[in-house]
């Protein structure tokens, strides 16, 4: 290279030579029916709900957690979040990820957990994570249906738009879906 400087304004010497390694970056965001492609259906979402049990809500547009609900009764709701990424090459470092949502209410804190067991958005409830599936605790809490490290914060201060980003233990989730060392069963946010 000749009559070039670096970023901070060193001249690099004329007919210098360098080598170097190309990494590519690339963003990919997954919503159905948009991105990656309007062709998208792999996010698979539902709410548990402990004072209807048994009622499934995979069907529902809007997610509710809340940790007492109805109100003075003690019981829980949580979200249960799945995306298919595969996308993504398996040689892919990720950098960072980030949940967007739009809150309809404000609450929180709530956490994020890995779920390291399959669910089935049609069949999910409080009490199994697929018909004929009992989730190992109701709620699916148990150490064999989620991980204990939270992997991000859920914490709804305002109406709007809202980006919950991953934290390192998330970050190094996602990687292992990518690379595939660590089943992609979703998260559950409670």
């Amino acid at each position: 290279v000749s009559n070039v400087m670096d970023e901070i304004g060193n001249t690099i010497l004329p007919s210098s030579q360098f080598g170097f390694d190309f990494i590519q970056q690339m963003t990919v965001s997954f919503q159905d029916g948009l991105s990656p492609t309007p062709a998208y259906d792999g996010t698979s979402d539902s709410y548990i709900r402990e004072a209807t049990a048994t009622t499934n809500y995979g069907l529902a547009t809007t997610l509710q957690v809340d940790g007492d609900e109805p109100s003075g009764a003690g019981t829980d709701m949580s979200i249960v979040l799945g995306w298919d990424i595969s996308e993504i090459p398996v040689t892919a470092t990720v950098d960072a990820a980030s949940i967007h949502l739009n809150t309809l209410n404000v609450g929180g804190p709530y956490g994020c957990f890995a779920l390291l067991r399959a669910w089935n958005q049609a069949e999910v409830t409080w009490g199994q994570a697929a018909s004929g599936s009992a989730w190992g605790s109701p709620g699916a809490t148990a150490g064999s249906d989620r991980d204990s490290l939270s992997v991000c914060t859920v914490n709804a201060g305002s109406l709007g738009p809202l980006t919950v980003n991953l934290n390192n233990d998330g970050l190094a989730l996602v990687q292992g879906w990518v690379d595939g060392t660590i089943l992609n069963n979703g998260l559950v946010i409670a």
